[in-house]
C-alpha cells in the first residue's frame, strides 16, 4: 500500500513538473520578439532580403507583435499596417513576389484549417 501511494505521488509530481516545463518553453517560443524573428527569417529567405531590409522588417514585426500581444489596437488592422510597412521596404521584384504570395494565401484561406486558425495571420503566409 505504501509503495502504491509513493508511485502515485511520484507520477503526480512528474506530471506537474512536465506541465510547468512545457508551459515555460511555449511562452518563450510564442513571444512577440521570437515570432518577429521567425517571420523575418522566413521573409529574408523567401524574398532574398538584404541586411538593411531584414533589419527594418524585424523592427516592424517586433513593434506590431508587441501591440498585438498587449491588445493595443485591432489585430486585423495591425496586420494590415505591418503588410503596408513591409511592402514599403521592398524593391519592385520583392513586392511582386510578396503580393503574389499573399494573394495565393488569401485564395487558399480556410482550406484545411480550423476556424480558430483562420484570422488573416500573415505569419502563416510563408509557412512555419
Amino acid at each position: 500500500m505504501k509503495i502504491t501511494k509513493f508511485i502515485l505521488m511520484a507520477c503526480v509530481a512528474l506530471f506537474i513538473s512536465l506541465n510547468i516545463a512545457f508551459a515555460q518553453g511555449k511562452d518563450k517560443k510564442n513571444s512577440g520578439d521570437a515570432r518577429a524573428k521567425i517571420y523575418t527569417e522566413q521573409l529574408t529567405k523567401f524574398l532574398a532580403l538584404n541586411g538593411e531590409q531584414a533589419k527594418k522588417i524585424l523592427a516592424i514585426n517586433a513593434e506590431i507583435n508587441k501591440k498585438i500581444d498587449s491588445k493595443t489596437g485591432n489585430a486585423k488592422n495591425l496586420r494590415a499596417d505591418r503588410k503596408q510597412r513591409i511592402v514599403a521596404v521592398l524593391n519592385a521584384t520583392q513586392k511582386t513576389k510578396f503580393e503574389k504570395q499573399f494573394e495565393q494565401a488569401k485564395n487558399n484561406k480556410g482550406k484545411g484549417k480550423s476556424k480558430k486558425d483562420d484570422d488573416d495571420d500573415d505569419e502563416s503566409v510563408f509557412g512555419k
